[in-house]
């Protein structure tokens, strides 16, 4: 009982006593044979467990049931949590004649599980934290792509259409006809930042064609730049839509920090299952990140590392001066499913 931190008891319901051994006095620090009851909960309870208490002291007093509750208490100015169970003993005719019990201390297990909860109250708030300022960065890099880009181009079409007019075609047709090819182009580009940007927001191919087209049209996009090679190998697994987006933002994000700090010509993209796991790895041959003054290359890793975090995954990075950089991201997949035909 010492060890363990027990102690047991019998009530006789038709005597109304109580008798305890060595461990219950231990547990609530009292002398061996000081006089005790039922009530002994109630005086040792915390303020806010008074309702545990009563129902403890009645539940003993009446023998009706079995029962079994947690109570904090304090004694010698500690807070012990004591775990008590009891079940009933009935005579020949079903009445109940005693009730023996078993009350444990359990405060560092208790405290143990609060601790654990509040770890993962604080998780759960750190995740919506990183949740909440990936969203803003997103919206920023979408206001800047939208005030920088698009209204710009705009603007510049508003002052050209302000040019072309009937009598600049009648005085000076040459002027007029450069005008309008002009406004023609920045109608074209226009057209083009639009559809940038839209498929920033959703990316088309994701949806209909799926990750590894989609990880290909990034590559694509900044070919001119960086020449990348893909790899992607899912082996049939399937992919819930939001971690697909997920896996598609972290390649898209890790490939836009290659190209604007890296000051690479070659680069790598590799999408694997491995296990439970899906790895992302993006290798350059750029200036790696020990020479790179640019504060935003920092940022966009933490970037990173945040929605690896929101997904329960990590990152790894490995870079040396003037020999590139390997970015690897981990993430679990929690939803695992496969497809009939394995790619």
């Amino acid at each position: 009982e010492e060890v363990a931190g027990t102690g047991t008891w019998d009530y006789n319901v038709l005597s109304k006593t109580i008798s305890w051994s060595e461990g219950m006095y231990r547990l609530f620090e009292l002398e061996k044979g000081a006089h005790v009851g039922p009530e002994i909960y109630l005086k040792y309870a915390v303020s806010d467990q008074n309702g545990i208490a009563s129902r403890i002291t009645n539940a003993i007093r009446i023998g009706k049931s079995a029962f079994e509750e947690s109570i904090t208490v304090k004694i010698a100015d500690k807070l012990k949590v004591i775990k008590t169970k009891a079940t009933i003993v009935n005579d020949d005719k079903g009445y109940p004649v005693r009730v023996l019990g078993v009350d444990m201390d359990i405060t560092v297990s208790s405290l143990a599980e609060e601790r654990l909860r509040q770890l993962e109250a604080e998780q759960q708030l750190e995740i919506f934290r990183v949740t909440l300022s990936t969203q803003e960065e997103e919206r920023r890099r979408i206001s800047e792509s939208l005030h920088n880009g698009l209204a710009q181009l705009l603007f510049g079409i508003k002052i050209s259409m302000n040019v072309l007019s009937p009598d600049l075609a009648v005085k000076d047709i040459k002027a007029y006809e450069s005008s309008r090819k002009y406004t023609e182009k920045l109608l074209t580009n226009a057209i083009s930042e639009s559809r940038r940007i839209s498929h920033e927001l959703m990316p088309v191919l994701l949806d209909e064609f799926g990750l590894k087209a989609a990880v290909s049209d990034i590559a694509d996009q900044v070919k001119a730049a960086v020449n990348f090679s893909c790899s992607v190998i899912l082996k049939g697994v399937v992919l819930d839509k939001y971690f697909e987006l997920a896996v598609y933002r972290i390649v898209q994000e890790l490939v836009v920090n290659v190209v604007k700090h890296a000051e690479a010509t070659t680069g790598k993209i590799e999408v694997a299952v491995k296990g439970r796991e899906i790895m992302i790895r993006v290798t350059d041959n750029g200036k790696g990140l020990a020479e790179s003054s640019s504060p935003t290359a920092g940022i966009g890793l933490n970037s990173i590392r945040n929605k690896a975090n929101a997904l329960n995954g990590r990152v790894k990075v490995k870079s040396q001066p003037d020999k590139g950089t390997v970015v690897e991201v981990w993430l679990v997949i929690d939803t695992y499913k496969t497809s009939d035909h394995p790619k």
